[in-house]
């Protein structure tokens, strides 16, 4: 959840059940974005085509024993693809944005467990949708003001003091000077 939290370039993917209600295995959050079916999802077997299942001993048509947003997420990568592949102009940004705007809304606006709603591959590819900022906005473009720097310390009265000790002890090896010459005077 944590890409998705701090990227605009990362759509959260919630999952629901055939009913259209969230999993309650489903992670919630403000980061979610869309959902999707999370359950009873069919898998065709790449030797013969037949419907598969997780379930050894089960029918493989029910779908049972297979379900998580993993299967979620999937579901709405290839929504994503098909987005791209009939929108070859579209940035990511702009597909994450269709992908939210044509979801079916959840009964509240947006919700942490659904987010926008469960997305509608029809409407996604369907619907006239504007396409929107090319780039969402950055967080992190703008200048970072950065405070003056504090002045440094006034050495002024340091070297007043310096100064001043040094003219005196000039002015006691004068003053030596002129004593001890005159001391050897006669």
């Amino acid at each position: 959840m944590s890409p998705a939290w701090f990227s605009d370039y990362v759509l959260s993917v919630a999952a629901v059940t055939p009913q259209g209600l969230p999993m309650p295995d489903s992670i919630n959050g403000p980061w979610v974005g869309v959902a999707a079916p999370g359950s009873r999802i069919m898998g065709l077997s790449s030797l013969s085509g037949a419907a598969v299942n997780a379930s050894p001993g089960k029918d493989p048509g029910t779908g049972n024993g297979i379900w998580g947003t993993s299967f979620s997420a999937a579901y709405v990568s290839g929504v994503a693809a098909l987005v791209r592949a009939k929108y070859p102009n579209l940035t990511a940004h702009q597909v994450i944005r269709r992908i939210m705007e044509t979801a079916h809304n959840p009964a509240r606006t947006v919700d942490n467990q659904v987010g926008a709603g469960v997305v509608d591959a029809v409407a996604a590819l369907t619907f006239d949708v504007a396409a929107g900022d090319p780039k969402p906005p950055e967080h992190l473009s703008s200048a970072l003001h950065v405070p003056a720097p504090r002045p440094g310390p006034d050495l002024r009265p340091r070297t007043v003091a310096l100064q001043g000790a040094g003219a005196v002890v000039l002015a006691a090896g004068i003053i030596a000077g002129v004593v001890a010459i005159r001391r050897r005077m006669p």
